[in-house]
């Protein structure tokens, strides 16, 4: 009998095929974690399609969806972590320009995790409360599916309010700034269409402080 795959990685995709076969295959990398890898596609080009229906036959992906349309960060998340496997106790959403480095990369992470969420990536020094980066997120199924991502805010501020409610509930919420030599987020790949999305880019900083009260994101 094959060991418990306990982590759901929620691949979302968007054409970038170059990309889009860097993450796939060097997932194959992971090694000392049992894990299935997800897949939604955002109504991709043929050719990042077709690649995704073959890396799905030779068993590099373990669940598949083709949206009909680009359903963009927070909805297309939303329903990779549905259609995951029902016995991951935890959801890693990953960025589609993200290349595994380190074949512990996902132990490392696990290591560190209390319940909550833990990224790769920190987002500090602005004038917004620090936060964890969206592009590799960990965090406890539980969790997600009490909070979702909020599809109001289709892209990044999502992953944002999402850590300000898992601090108030009293979970915590880690990010770890450098992972240069375990993981690395190309960034960009899949173009600008966020920048058409209302909620996307521009916000209130009263609001975004609002989310976090007086929690603090731990930045490791």
């Amino acid at each position: 009998m094959s060991k418990k795959k306990n982590i759901s990685i929620v691949v979302l995709t968007y054409n970038a095929l170059k990309y889009v076969k860097l993450c796939i295959e060097s997932l194959s990398r992971t090694s000392e974690v049992e894990y299935n890898v997800v897949v939604v596609d955002n109504a991709s080009d043929k050719d990042t399609k077709n690649f995704l229906h073959e890396s799905m036959l030779s068993n590099k992906i373990d669940v598949l969806c083709n949206l009909e349309s680009n359903r963009l960060f927070s909805k297309g998340n939303n329903v990779g972590v549905k259609i995951s496997p029902e016995e991951s106790n935890y959801v890693l959403l990953l960025n589609s320009d993200v290349e595994i480095l380190d074949p512990m990369w996902l132990k490392r992470l696990l290591d560190v995790h209390k319940e909550g969420i833990t990224t790769y990536g920190a987002c500090v020094g602005s004038e917004f409360p620090n936060r964890g980066d969206g592009y590799c997120f960990l965090i406890d199924r539980h969790l997600y599916e009490t909070y979702w991502l909020d599809e109001s805010f289709p892209w990044f501020w999502s992953i944002t309010k999402l850590q300000g409610k898992v601090l108030s509930e009293g979970y915590s919420v880690q990010a770890i700034s450098d992972h240069k030599n375990i993981i690395k987020h190309y960034g960009g790949s899949s173009g600008d269409v966020y920048k058409k999305c209302k909620n996307s880019v521009e916000i209130d900083l009263q609001k975004v402080k609002s989310w976090f009260g007086e929690s603090e994101v731990e930045i490791l």
